[in-house]
């Protein structure tokens, strides 16, 4: 009977103690009350390609909604490459072990974490065109991201572009964020590589709001020797990058 009511005595111990250590992490505060925070979520498409990482990604976002009071995040800005190729139909499991929609599904899944509680604004990358390595300007963040699916973007999202369909879509669209230290931002997004149509629509959208900073939001911008990058190797055309943007 004593060994009994030792374990069991153990075991409550040992229960209050755990439940007491259940707590939330601290969270980041700001150092200044009146700053605010831009979250940037580079290139998830290697999260995103293999269901063992795709937990990862979703525990990113997952930080971001817990953190939008103390940080006074005011955006979620991502540079694109959300999944490895458009149309796999047999993962190779190299390039990952997910198909193209899975993989799509997977970064709807994380961004769901954000949803009707922070603006976020995606830019696409090479790797969510074509087929292989942007061959064309075949995309589905169209099917995955559509502008009504985040509450939020009723407040946030201000224009609109043509895709190369001409039809508009979030592949090239601008934001706007008030702030109480930088004033009115507008956020710009553009396809990758943009077509030469969809540079002159952001031109004529930040004429309209010359009393605001401009962040410009586009893919491959830069070179991985921190230069703008004059021409890449895609077969995408039309074409423009970093210098020529």
């Amino acid at each position: 009977m004593k060994k009994i009511l030792l374990l069991l005595t153990a075991s409550l111990f040992s229960c209050i103690t755990n439940t007491k250590a259940q707590i939330y992490p601290v969270r980041p505060q700001l150092s200044d009350k009146h700053s605010f925070s831009m979250i940037l979520l580079p290139d998830p498409q290697s999260y995103n390609k293999f269901d063992a990482n795709q937990p990862l990604f979703e525990l990113q976002t997952a930080w971001i909604a817990n953190s939008i009071g103390p940080l006074n995040v005011k955006g979620v800005l991502c540079t694109g490459d959300l999944v490895e190729q458009n149309e796999i139909r047999i993962p190779d499991g190299v390039n990952g072990n997910q198909t193209s929609e899975e993989q799509w599904q997977a970064a709807s899944r994380a961004f769901e974490r954000l949803d009707n509680k922070i603006s976020y604004v995606i830019c696409t990358g090479n790797h969510d065109y074509g087929y292989e390595k942007a061959e064309n300007r075949l995309c589905r963040l169209p099917d995955y991201f559509p502008s009504e699916r985040n509450g939020c973007w009723k407040k946030s999202l201000v224009e609109a572009g043509l895709n190369y369909q001409g039809i508009p879509t979030l592949e090239n669209a601008a934001y706007e964020f008030e702030t109480d230290t930088w004033g009115k931002l507008l956020v710009i997004s553009l396809e990758f590589a943009p077509r030469n149509e969809a540079i002159e629509w952001a031109a004529k959208v930040a004429g309209k709001y010359k009393d605001h900073k401009v962040i410009l939001l586009t893919h491959s911008y830069m070179s991985p020797e921190a230069k703008r990058h004059v021409k890449e190797g895609y077969k995408i055309s039309p074409a423009n990058y970093g210098e020529a943007i």
